[in-house]
């Protein structure tokens, strides 16, 4: 796990600033092990304050198709946490609202 995804997955929005900024726009497109990239993880914890940081660089929107090993794309890791009886109390409001801001960063490119 690459520090940029440790930043991500702690919450740490301004080493993730600095991280990014050191590594540059090709690190979003680099996936780990399991095909997911900084981009997957920070749709995974429903992450919106990372998901804006990293929605600066070039390679996001390329990042936001790339699929994991199983064919997932950050999106749909997203909106699972929404279908997901067991999680829908803790997760619904997050999803909903990440969901709704990575499709409004799309439409506006």
């Amino acid at each position: 796990m690459t520090p940029l995804i440790m930043a991500i997955l702690r919450g740490h929005t301004d080493i993730l600033k600095m991280l990014i900024k050191r590594a540059g726009p090709a690190s979003l497109t680099s996936p780990d092990n399991q095909g997911f990239t900084p981009v997957h993880y920070a749709a995974w914890n429903n992450d919106l304050k990372a998901m804006k940081i990293l929605s600066i660089w070039s390679t996001f929107k390329e990042a936001l198709n790339l699929e994991d090993i199983w064919g997932r794309t950050p999106l749909m890791l997203a909106a699972s946490k929404v279908c997901s009886l067991n999680n829908y109390p803790k997760y619904i409001k997050p999803a909903s609202n990440l969901i709704r801001e990575i499709q409004f960063y799309v439409s506006s490119w």
